[in-house]
């Protein structure tokens, strides 16, 4: 049970951290800038943030869960991390409307931070099963 729960607030943590990163790029990007063709370049950066977040939340949830022999088990395991991920990225728009980028820079420390102890958890339930 300590691998499964650790193993989603890993991957959870970690593709919330990336796609809030995603979000803080933007908003610096956006700074000063009036060219119309920015909406594409944010587009980018947003669409590339989001992937690699829910990509980076469902195989660290996958990869961490080793220790679960039960596929079918990691793969729900791997689906919670990756939506847990993106739920904490939604979390993301109160720290932007209520902080601007220094919001969304402290929230990202804070799931940096959650992610790093996270993992350490995971590794070290997947240790003892």
């Amino acid at each position: 049970m300590g691998t499964a729960v650790a193993s989603i607030a890993a991957g959870a943590t970690a593709g919330g951290a990336i796609m809030t990163m995603g979000v803080l790029v933007l908003r610096v990007l956006q700074t000063g800038i009036t060219n119309p063709v920015t909406l594409d370049v944010g587009f980018a950066v947003l669409t590339a943030a989001v992937a690699g977040g829910i990509i980076t939340a469902v195989v660290s949830g996958w990869s961490l869960a080793r220790a679960i022999h039960d596929p079918w088990r990691r793969g729900v395991i791997a689906a919670l991390a990756g939506f847990g991920g993106s739920v904490l990225a939604v979390l993301a728009t109160p720290a932007d409307v209520a902080g601007g980028r220094v919001g969304l820079t402290i929230y990202l420390l804070l799931l940096l931070a959650l992610a790093f102890v996270a993992f350490r958890a995971a590794k070290r339930a997947g240790a003892r099963e």
